[in-house]
């Protein structure tokens, strides 16, 4: 006879090893919740590839050298972000830890 599993309790697990966190959906709606976060962390990139992809090859453009401050701050913000709503919905499992 097959063996029925619960189901899951959270739409995450959070794989924590000191400080390196990685998050695997274990629902549907945890799958879609990546797939809405991955959607949103390409945003900001899109623009700047546009912009990038104007500039001429010229060495007096640096413009986006200086773009990519705000890019990366806008990133590490979202990822910020996105780690604060993951956790809360997250399995946590540390190895090592029973």
């Amino acid at each position: 006879m097959a063996r029925k599993h619960a189901p899951p309790k959270k739409d995450f697990l959070c794989y924590k090893n000191g400080w390196q966190m990685r998050f695997v959906p274990q629902t549907p709606a945890g799958w879609r919740a990546m797939g809405w976060w991955m959607l949103i962390l390409l945003m900001p990139v899109v623009p700047f590839a546009a912009l990038a992809m104007m500039v001429d090859d010229t060495p007096q453009e640096h413009w986006a050298l200086y773009a990519l401050i705000p890019l990366f701050l806008i990133m590490g913000w979202l990822i910020w972000i996105m780690i604060r709503w993951m956790l809360p919905r997250s399995e946590i499992v540390e190895p090592g830890r029973d």
